[in-house]
């Protein structure tokens, strides 16, 4: 038998236990004992099964296992173990087994099962890891054995609702404990306990009804018993453990999804009692109708929890920082929160939710409205320098760039607790509070005023509040239109301007600002006063007349309220006003967060520091100017404050002056605020302060005057202090003049310095005692003179003041004993360090925390402390973290340093460094504070004053007689800096705290949990449930109306939009706004009820400013992802919109209108003048017979919710040019809406041309260069960049932390970035032309498999189209040629022959792989793989961007959208010619796809209207596309264009280039390039006007008179005196075009009379060449790859004649060679190299036949000879074969060999030969003659 029963088992007896347990397991279970499961892997076997038989009463045993547990004290685990798995078997063995153990005596079964719940052993060793586990196990194996055993999961739900009382709530070892009852409550199992396979049996007994309910309260009582918020933020130990708490919301929803309001009700009262929490079934009566009352319980439920634990504000202790909670717990609380919703009939807890939650976000919001990249607890759990994390005690400030300086010396003040709350209860009269900053007149009152608003960049502008949103607290403003200079070097005509619309409405706190703008200070003008201040403060004033113009308004406010100020006064009370805001701020603040002190740091500029405020200063000058303007406002305003500030800092030094022979004394006393220490050669601070009272004796011709003497005499001089602070500043002077650079430098040297300091002997109280013993010594008494003890007294101080701080002096011996050490006594309180050198570095401070001894003394302790108040911080700007005053002397004292450098070879040096961060201040603070009143008798102070002014001492300002003066001003109400900051900072916080609730993980749980619940996701969406954002996931070219929405859902979706736009796309989380598109997309697209709230809800905001979500995010954004983000929401919003049917009409009727418009403006374009030209309205609503079509009152009515928010994108589009930086989204959004497919795409494609988008976005994308016609027409689009940048306010940014220099200012200096270029003419393609211009994204950002960081990866289209690239080109083997590759890069815009074999060569070096073929000089041919191929051009886009994908992809036949054109716009119809070129390509293309899909080509249209004509066919707007985008963009644009209408307008723009463009150094610039691809486009796209474009090109406009065409102008250039470079330019263009286009060929010879001058001019050549070889780009054609390491010319392709007969054959003759058999005549033949003909000629060499050619070559650094060569039989001339004998420099701009010039080569023998050139075309002399001039310009010759 074991020991157990009812006794107390001793240490063997448990021992023996032990044993014996392990005996019977092995007995009942044989070899499965062993098992570490539950289970044991089989159940009892042979001998087990008997031996049950065997026992006829098993309850003995049952006890004696039980007890074992239950009365055991320091039982292993391990038995333990061996106990529950033996147990289990027994009473699994049979149901009466299981009987007999619940009925045991004295509840044993109970307390086993509750024991071993709740077993945790509490192991504080080494091994408490392990002991943790085995526990664990414990706990998980009794779980098991209850919920398996049906006789004790019956009865188990009391024992254990018994038991929930007792926890403690800090316990973590309960997991198992709720778990067990969440699942008694559900009648739900588990199906396998630690990886057993053996199911366990269901439970069938579910509890009844008043179960529930009891065990509710006790689930309600514990959750209430929990400690509050507050208590875990104040507690000494932290944070504590939430897992009680989470158990039981576990255990609550579980009740909740059982028994619903019935069982809860009961438990719900407890928690709204502990909460104080309000009914939420109460607060919606009346709003959303009475709730039903079996929801009341679930919905009180979720308002208790809601309120009392999940919101991070509560009305008895404010605002409460989340990150106090356990993340567990907290999503545990959402859970309940969201079961109850659901648990409710009708929806009404999701009424209630949806309400509570758009409470919140509408409060928070608006403070959200101009802030951006916001994090949950972003700027206060995080350190930024420091890594510190969690939140600190005191709060961080800003630093603005360079004011590190300001902000270590006010967080020295502000840690100073009573000095603190002194400057913060001071006074100030009300109406002073009001001027300047914006508080007299708030609200309502404000409206219809003209203001001046003071921004960042040191600028007042003038605006007009217009509106006041009593919801938001934020007030509308229009600016007013900056003044313009008309006229100058811009240009700017008034006309110009008053063309424009006006600004738009501002709306934002007038009181804050907004960041890089307002600086929340502004002042109400009159108009007497705006009349008076038109010159100096009228908008766009300067910083200095702004401040004169501010500072004459604000007189007058003053002098209206009766209260003068002088300037002085103003600047130093708005000082300290702001000093009084930001202690305020940093006082009552969330805790740890950051403040940012810009207004305080624009109003210390009154300092007159030596440097500007926001450059680096020094801090010793910053604080002693602070606190001396501090003391004018408290002086007047708040005496008794000004003597507390005096009392706090006011030292007296008194320089006392000794005459030697009568011993007269003279004081002179003077205040100061710090005391300068010099340290240069100091060891100590003792050392620098005894400097400063050193004794100098003036004598010889120093004499100082003498009034009782009457003469000079020697007189003794020296300086102590009068009167010590209660906080003494010493200024350790750091800073020096170096007199041999006259340099100021920095002073490193070591100054050490004590935690206390003792200043007795430095003041004159210690003189006065040491002369007096002076005096006793020399026996004064018997009559010695003065002048003696005077001069021994000085004696006295001086071995004072040399003394050791460490000698101590006997008591008795000591003059100075009789001066109490108390009150002399000083502790260090804060050290200001400077890292750096003199010229610029970094400031910041070390400070003691006294906030605690304070506190204590204010409870009237006895002023011993437990040590907390020795706490130390480092305050480094925005960085708050505890420090060790161990480290003080290694950080603060300076000096050197030895530092050990290892080298490579083992060996280390040790090395002296100085150290450059040391002790700039120190702050010592007095034991013994003296009493800033101290009772003193009155004739002794006037007898003070009396003598502080006998002895030539101005007497202090008489603050008193102030008073008096004032005595009129009593009655003005007064306010503190709390009575008038403390508010601010209260909803300042309370709004913080919501932001972080509503930014939460655990909150945006709740939201994703409701969408999910709430069915949005309908059936009508796909079956895939695809997650794509990028693919629609339903039929959304079918035109059907989805499912309704019920009331709540309509609800639930208005509150989710808020959030997504209001709250959550402020976040920078990229996750969190990718996972919330992806939702958003599929709400939207799932359900047409849903998007047609969404988009009316769009549509009315556009009347507003503050909820006009498509401002705020098409042009107000500054991030980019947000703006994409919501660019893709508006977008699926408005997709599924279009397919209503009511939608769709009400759109058709708006274009309709829009269709009249166009109309209208086409004919006044025809018929009128240009200055009669009308401003295109942005909208229809000010036409009157349209206007109703945007009328948002009548959404349901006729009016087009679609077509307003397309209007409104319209006046958007408009304020581009001053506002251009975040329009990147906009253009993504019509560029998206462009591309719907089907009829409701064509309708919404029609929408936006109608509406002029297309030609906006083209006049935008051109502006100065835009035709004049719309340039009119869209003046705002179309503003010149030197208006906009004239009319552009700037905006500030701040600098980095250690950048020496004010705030910089951004403006609209630069351009849009690249991305929102390509996303503008993306939006222009496919608008105007077709979807297929839309630009594929290439790389998304993804994690990788086995990454943990996301990195750019293609998208799988683009990888599809590089693998089909790659297999193109492989023709079906494994690897890709070192040959294939080359082809391939040959073909990219960047690589030339050269530059793509040396890249080619690159990537095989060091990735290519041996394909198992050699070449035929042996070496093995290499090869790379797909995965490399991939890699390429990944980092290639990673680098160049993914435009230089599609670029590169476009040379191989892809379009934008990464679709492939069609073999037969790619491939010519002879095979052996291989590719069309790319130009052609797209033409063609171009073409099928007009063909193919006729609806889709602008909507349809078959030609375009005048307007869009000048709009659209702009050469400014290809050159655009093609240089600011890629050039496969600008041609598909062009082609697109120009199959609308006949390009007159683009080909004589590109004509007039040409024409225009002077040649440069550089022969050719970009603009003649572009003008040239477009002549080449407009020859090739084959419609039905190519030869009207031919003709245009050649002839000009048509006309007889027109000589703009090239054949023309080449004809009249060659008549008239200009240069050859001209003349060569016209004639290689004629030339090119006509050997490379057919068409045109056969064009010129129908019109051979057009050349009829030119012709011999023209070096027709019977070859047609391209600039590639065939093996570029042929994937058929064959090459040999052992020629990887040269760099061959490419084969040329032959073929063609002249245009209007054969040409005669050329001869050269080669003469006057000294190596004869060179010498000949040459003929040109039709092998071509370098672009030009070889010309050879039949002899020997080395007496052997060969051939002699003259050809030019292109060398390898890209230079270009002529050679006279041998070149072997059968090999290209230009390779390293060739055997040269002469070379010469071409003639520049001329293709044909040098008469002169030639030089000997390699195997040349001098002299060198002479050239001469005969047949039909002429030299280039012979073809000019004298007609050049010597700078080669006609002189009129007759060609």
């Amino acid at each position: 038998g074991m020991s157990g029963g009812g006794r107390r088992l001793r240490p063997e007896s448990e021992k023996g236990n032990t044993v014996a347990l392990r005996i019977l397991k092995c007995c009942f279970m044989g070899s499965g004992g062993n098992s570490s499961n539950v289970d044991g892997g089989d159940n009892l076997d042979d001998i087990g099964i008997d031996l049950m038989k065997g026992m006829q009463d098993c309850r003995p045993l049952l006890e004696s296992l039980s007890s074992t547990i239950v009365l055991g004290q320091g039982m292993s685990d391990k038995a333990i173990l061996d106990t529950i798995q033996l147990l289990r078997l027994l009473l699994r063995s049979d149901s009466a087994v299981s009987e007999q153990f619940v009925m045991l005596p004295d509840d044993i079964a109970k307390q086993f099962v509750i024991t071993l719940l709740l077993w945790d052993r509490g192991v504080a060793t080494v091994t408490a890891c392990a002991a943790a586990d085995t526990a664990s196990r414990i706990r998980r194996w009794t779980e098991d054995l209850l919920l398996s055993i049906p006789s004790l999961s019956r009865r188990a739900l009391p024992w254990l609702m018994e038991a929930l009382e007792r926890i403690d709530c800090k316990s973590e070892a309960t997991e198992e404990f709720f778990s067990a009852m969440q699942i008694l409550v559900q009648g739900e199992q588990k199906t396998t306990v630690d990886n057993s396979e053996d199911p366990v049996d269901p439970i069938v007994h579910r509890p009844d009804l008043p179960q529930l309910r009891d065990l509710s309260s006790a689930v309600c009582r514990k959750i209430a018993s929990h400690p509050k918020r507050q208590q875990v933020v104040d507690s000494a130990g932290g944070d504590v453990s939430t897992e009680v708490l989470g158990g039981c919301f576990s255990l609550l929803r579980a009740l909740v999804e059982s028994g619903g309001g019935a069982a809860i009700a009961d438990g719900v009262q407890l928690l709204l009692d502990a909460y104080s929490a309000t009914r939420w079934s109460q607060t919606m009566d009346g709003r959303e109708g009475r709730i039903s009352r079996r929801n009341e319980a679930l919905v009180d439920l979720m308002g208790a929890i809601f309120e009392g634990y999940l919101s991070p504000l509560n009305a008895a202790t404010g605002p409460i920082p989340s990150s106090t909670e356990d993340d567990k717990s907290r999503r545990l609380g959402f859970d309940v929160v969201t079961a109850a919703a659901r648990a409710c009939d009708s929806g009404d807890g999701y009424m209630v939710l949806v309400d509570r939650v758009n409470g919140i976000i509408s409060s928070t919001a608006p403070s959200l409205r101009y802030r951006w990249g916001h994090n949950v607890s972003s700027d206060d759990k995080t350190s930024h320098r420091g890594g510190n994390s969690g939140p600190s005690k005191f709060t961080g400030l800003k630093n603005q760039g360079c004011t590190c300086y300001m902000n270590s010396v006010l967080q020295q003040l502000f840690v100073m607790p009573g000095l603190r709350e002194r400057l913060c209860s001071a006074t100030l009269p009300a109406p002073l509070r009001s001027v300047g900053a914006g508080t007299m007149a708030k609200g309502p009152e404000l409206v219809g005023k003209k203001i001046n608003v003071h921004w960042e960049n040191n600028s007042s502008y003038e605006a007009t509040v217009e509106g006041f949103n009593e919801d938001t607290g934020m007030h509308i403003v229009r600016y007013a239109r900056l003044p313009v200079q008309f006229g100058g070097r811009a240009n700017i005509s008034q006309e110009e301007v008053e063309r424009l619309p006006d600004e738009m409405l501002e709306e934002f706190f007038l009181y804050q600002g907004r960041p890089g703008k307002e600086t929340g200070i502004f002042e109400i003008v009159d108009n007497k006063a705006t009349t008076m201040d038109t010159d100096g403060g009228a908008a766009g004033e300067s910083s200095s007349e702004g401040d004169k113009a501010k500072a004459s308004r604000a007189g007058q406010a003053l002098v209206k309220s009766g209260i003068k100020e002088t300037e002085d006064e103003a600047h130093s009370r708005k000082l300290f006003e702001e000093v009084q805001r930001t202690f305020v701020h940093l006082s009552e603040g969330l805790r740890g967060r950051c403040y940012d002190p810009f207004p305080l740091v624009e109003a210390s500029a009154c300092l007159k520091m030596e440097f500007e405020v926001w450059q680096q200063n020094d801090a010793s000058e910053y604080a002693v100017k602070l606190l001396d303007k501090l003391e004018v406002p408290l002086k007047r305003w708040s005496p008794d404050h000004f003597k507390y500030l005096e009392n706090t800092f006011d030292l007296k030094q008194t320089k006392q002056k000794v005459c030697k022979e009568c011993g007269l004394k003279t004081n002179r006393e003077e205040h100061f605020m710090n005391i300068d220490c010099q340290i240069r050669g100091k060891r100590d601070i003792h050392e620098a302060l005894a400097t400063m009272c050193e004794v100098e004796v003036m004598e010889g011709d120093n004499k100082v005057n003498c009034e009782r003497c009457k003469k000079n005499t020697d007189t003794v001089l020296q300086t102590a202090i009068s009167k010590l602070p209660n906080m003494l500043v010493l200024s350790l002077k750091r800073f020096d003049l170096d007199y041999n650079t006259f340099e100021t430098v920095k002073i490193n040297s070591r100054c050490s310095f004590d935690q206390t300091l003792n200043m007795k002997r430095y003041t004159l109280e210690a003189a006065e005692k040491l002369e007096q013993a002076e005096k006793g010594e020399g026996g004064g008494a018997d009559g010695t003179d003065e002048s003696d003890g005077a001069a021994m007294a000085v004696e006295g101080m001086r071995e004072s003041l040399t003394t050791d701080n460490d000698v101590m002096v006997n008591a008795e011996d000591d003059p100075l004993s009789s001066l109490p050490d108390e009150d002399y006594e000083y502790k260090l309180a804060g050290v200001l360090i400077h890292a750096g050198v003199a010229q610029g570095g970094h400031y910041y401070s070390f400070i003691r925390d006294r906030t605690a001894s304070q506190s204590k003394a204010s409870l009237g302790n006895d002023g011993t402390t437990d040590g907390s108040d020795d706490k130390w911080y480092r305050f480094d700007d925005e960085d708050v973290t505890p420090f060790d005053p161990a480290l003080i002397e290694q950080e603060c004292f300076g000096g050197k340093v030895k530092k050990e450098q290892k080298f490579g070879n083992g060996q280390v040096h040790t090395v002296e460094q100085e150290q450059f961060a040391n002790a700039l201040m120190l702050f010592y603070e007095k034991a013994k504070p003296s009493d800033p009143h101290p009772p003193e008798d009155k004739d002794e102070q006037d007898g003070n004053a009396e003598t502080s002014t006998k002895e030539g001492e101005e007497a202090p300002m008489n603050v008193e007689k102030e008073a008096d003066e004032d005595s009129a001003l009593k009655d003005i109400a007064r306010t503190s800096g709390f009575d008038a900051f403390q508010p601010d900072v209260q909803s300042s916080n309370k709004t913080q705290c919501w932001l972080d609730f509503l930014l939460s993980t655990d909150f945006q749980h709740l939201l994703s949990g409701l969408i999910d619940s709430c069915l949005l996701f309908s059936q009508s969406v796909g079956s895939d449930g695809g997650s794509d954002i990028g693919t629609d996931t339903m039929d959304l070219s079918a035109d059907e109306d989805g499912e309704s929405y019920s009331r709540w859902h309509i609800a639930l979706l208005r509150t989710i939009l808020s959030y997504v736009f209001n709250v959550l796309l402020h976040s920078p989380e990229r996750s969190q706004l990718i996972s919330w598109e992806r939702k958003m997309v599929k709400v939207l697209r799932s359900n047409t009820d849903g998007a047609k709230l969404f988009v009316h809800e769009l549509a009315r905001g556009t009347n507003s400013v503050s909820t006009n979500w498509l401002r705020k995010y098409c042009l107000d954004c500054p991030e980019k992802d947000s703006r994409e983000v919501a660019a893709r929401i508006f977008h699926a919003g408005i997709q599924t919109c279009a397919k209503i049917s009511q939608e769709k009409q009400a759109l058709q009727s708006w274009s309709e209108a829009w269709y009249r418009i166009r109309q209208s403006f086409d004919e006044d374009i025809r018929g009128r003048e240009r200055r009669g030209f009308r401003i295109m309205p942005s909208s229809v609503k000010g036409i009157e017979q349209f206007h109703f079509l945007e009328d948002i009152t009548k959404l349901e009515q006729g009016a087009s919710s679609i077509g307003i928010i397309i209007s409104f994108l319209n006046q958007l589009l408009e304020m581009v040019p001053l506002a251009w930086k975040h329009s990147g989204g906009m253009y993504c959004l019509l560029r998206d809406m462009a591309c719907v497919p089907g009829e409701r795409g064509a309708v919404l494609r029609r929408a936006l041309f109608e509406s002029h988008v297309a030609n906006r976005l083209a006049v935008l994308s051109t502006r100065g260069q835009t035709h004049e016609v719309p340039a009119l027409i869209y003046p705002a689009c179309s503003m010149r960049y030197e208006l906009a940048n004239a009319l552009t306010k700037p905006e500030t940014a701040p600098t980095t932390h250690m950048m020496m220099g004010t705030t910089h200012r951004t403006s609209n200096q630069q351009g849009p970035t690249h991305g929102d270029i390509c996303h503008l003419f993306e939006a222009i393609g496919c608008i105007a032309c077709h979807p297929c211009m839309k630009m594929d994204p290439v790389l998304v950002e993804r994690t990788l498999q086995g990454k943990t960081s996301p990195s750019l990866e293609f998208t799988e289209e683009a990888k599809t189209a590089l693998v089909t690239l790659y297999s193109d080109w492989a023709r079906g083997q494994k690897l890709l040629t070192f040959h294939q590759f080359r082809g391939i890069l040959r073909w990219l815009d960047d690589f030339d022959d050269t530059t793509s074999n040396s890249e080619a060569v690159n990537v095989y070096k060091k990735s290519g792989v041996e394909t198992g073929a050699t070449a035929q000089d042996g070496r093995a041919l290499l090869g790379i793989t797909e995965e490399v191929f991939l890699a390429y051009f990944r980092n290639r886009a990673r680098e160049a961007g993914s435009v230089r994908i599609l670029a590169d992809l476009h040379s191989h036949g892809f379009r934008s959208n990464l679709t492939r054109r069609s073999d037969e716009s790619r491939y010519r119809p002879n095979p052996s010619e291989g590719e069309f070129e790319n130009y052609e390509s797209t033409g063609l293309d171009v073409m099928e796809i007009i063909q193919s899909t006729p609806e889709d080509f602008r909507a349809g249209a078959g030609q375009l209207d005048k307007l869009s004509q000048y709009s659209l066919q702009n050469y400014a707007l290809f050159f655009m596309a093609h240089q600011r985008t890629y050039h496969g963009m600008g041609e598909y644009l062009l082609d697109f264009v120009s199959v609308l209408y006949k390009a007159t307008n683009v080909l004589w723009e590109a004509l007039n280039v040409y024409y225009t463009k002077e040649p440069t150094w550089q022969h050719q610039d970009e603009d003649i390039n572009v003008a040239r691809k477009v002549f080449d486009l407009m020859v090739t796209l084959r419609d039905n006007r190519l030869v009207d474009r031919i003709e245009y090109i050649m002839r000009g406009g048509g006309h007889e008179n027109d000589d703009s065409g090239l054949a023309r102008a080449a004809t009249e250039l060659c008549r008239s005196s200009r240069n050859r470079d001209m003349c060569r330019r016209y004639l290689d263009t004629i030339k090119s075009l006509i050997e490379e286009h057919d068409n045109v060929k056969q064009w010129c010879r129908e019109n051979h009379r057009e050349f009829a001058e030119i012709h011999h001019l023209l070096y027709p050549q019977a070859v047609r060449h391209h600039q590639r070889g065939y093996d570029h780009r042929d994937p058929n054609a064959h090459s040999d790859d052992s020629d990887m390491y040269t760099d061959d010319d490419d084969d040329p392709r032959l073929g063609g004649d002249s245009i209007m007969e054969d040409p005669d054959e050329e001869f050269a003759t080669i003469s006057g060679a000294g190596l004869a058999e060179t010498n000949g005549l040459y003929q040109r033949t039709k092998e071509i190299c370098d672009g030009l003909p070889v010309y050879r000629m039949q002899g020997t060499w080395r007496g052997r036949p060969c051939s002699y050619c003259l050809f030019r070559c292109r060398l390898s650094n890209g230079e270009k000879k002529w050679f006279i060569s041998y070149v072997p039989q059968g090999v290209k001339p230009g390779t390293t074969k060739d055997v040269d004998f002469y070379c010469a420099d071409p003639v520049s701009h001329f293709d044909f060999p040098p008469e002169h010039g030639w030089v000997r080569s390699a195997e040349g023998v001098d002299p060198a030969p002479t050239l001469r050139r005969h047949g039909r075309d002429m030299a280039d002399e012979e073809l000019y003659g004298d007609a050049m001039d010597e700078e080669g310009n006609m002189q009129g010759a007759n060609i």
